[in-house]
Order: structure tokens, then sequence, then C-alpha cells
């Protein structure tokens, strides 16, 4: 249990160190579509990275888009504005998602994996109200659904309000990134996971591994 809280942990940190790859971004002109767009960078997959001020920001977002090929494995990392254990974050999915360029978003869900790694705690939560399309890595804070999420999630803390449906992410992530020297200490809290493929997420110092997820 205790090597797969830390591979996940570290499997979460490390991919929220990639930066985003070149063309991709996400554009917030139509708060009605907001456009995630998504280019494939040298490795075969794509990343964005965006702030949950932004992402989570009512007035800017009120419906998104995936603006690529559903075939393409895509990491979004939300990098947080909380953190603070003397402070609650609520980050609230209120949003819908809406068809893509590329056809119906259903076809999305096991290949974009929402990644929440930076600036959280277990005060913080994210409360979903809408139905996602995608999985969700979050093992620093507290995931409360009251709609499905349609993918693999992983959590510290779950307050299940919704269903949770088996679409794994199920992508050969590569890894040349040398992971963090200190890691967080897995035995401090409980790791619930639901839908659940990731084994592996052993990046490696100076050798490239694969992060896989399997049913």
């Amino acid at each position: 249990r205790d090597k797969l809280i830390a591979d996940l942990t570290l499997f979460s940190t490390t991919l929220n160190g990639f930066s985003t790859t070149a063309g991709s971004g996400i554009d917030y002109s139509d708060g009605n579509n907001v456009k995630l767009t998504a280019v494939a960078g040298a490795d075969g997959y794509a990343v964005l990275n965006v702030n949950a001020s932004d992402f989570f920001d009512s007035n800017k977002v009120r419906a998104i888009s995936y603006n690529f090929d559903p075939n393409l494995v895509t990491i979004v990392n939300i990098q947080g504005i909380g953190g603070d254990p003397a402070a609650a974050v609520n980050y609230n999915w209120g949003f819908n998602t809406i068809d893509g360029a590329f056809g119906s978003k259903t076809l999305y869900n096991d290949n974009v994996l929402f990644n929440f790694a930076s600036g959280y705690d277990l005060n913080d939560t994210l409360t979903t109200d809408r139905q996602v399309q995608g999985s969700i890595l979050a093992p620093f804070l507290k995931v409360a659904n009251r709609t499905p999420i349609e993918g693999t999630l992983v959590t510290a803390i779950f307050n299940q309000g919704g269903e949770v449906h088996l679409e794994n992410f199920d992508p050969n992530v590569p890894f040349g990134t040398e992971p963090p020297p200190v890691l967080p200490e897995p035995g401090t809290w409980a790791m619930l996971i639901l839908g659940f493929g990731f084994i592996g997420a052993t990046a490696r110092r100076r050798r490239t591994t694969l992060a896989r997820a399997a049913a």
C-alpha cells in the first residue's frame, strides 16, 4: 500500500514538472466554449499547465471543449492556489464539457488526465458539480463528486455523491525527468483509488521508465 501511494505521489509530482508542449494552451476568450488545445511534443503526448484560479473562475469558464484528437494522450496540470494548512480552498468543477473539434467528448476519456499536484493540501477540496470527461489524479487534496467522473480517480480522501465510471487512463507516458529529491511522507494519509489502473510511475534518477495505466 505505501509503495503504491509513493508511486502515485511521485507520478503526480513528476507530471507537474513537465513543460507545456509547443502549440498547446487554453483559450478563455469565450467563456461558453473555453478551448483546451493540445499538441503532441517529441515524446508523442501533450501537456498543458493551467492555473486553478483561472480554470475554476465561474465568470471565465462556463463550458470547456477539447480541441485535439481523442487519441492524443493529454496531461492537464492544474496548479492550485491553496496549500496553506490554516486555510481551506474549494475548487468547484461547475462547467460542462462540450463536444470538441474531433467529435463526441466521450472518446477522450481514457486519454485525458487532470493532475492536481502543486498548491494543495488536505484542507482543500475539489468538488465536481458537472460530469468530468477524463481521469483525475489528486493525491494531495480531497475530492467530492455530485456527478459522474468518466475515468480513473486517485485522491487522498473521497466524499462520493456520484458515480465513477471505469474508463481507465491507459497510455504509456515516457519519463526522462529526474524525480524530486524529497517526496511527501506516504504514511500520513490514506489514499483512496477508484477505477484504478495505474501501476508503476516509478520515475528513477537518470533512467527512462514507463508509468503505465492498466486495468
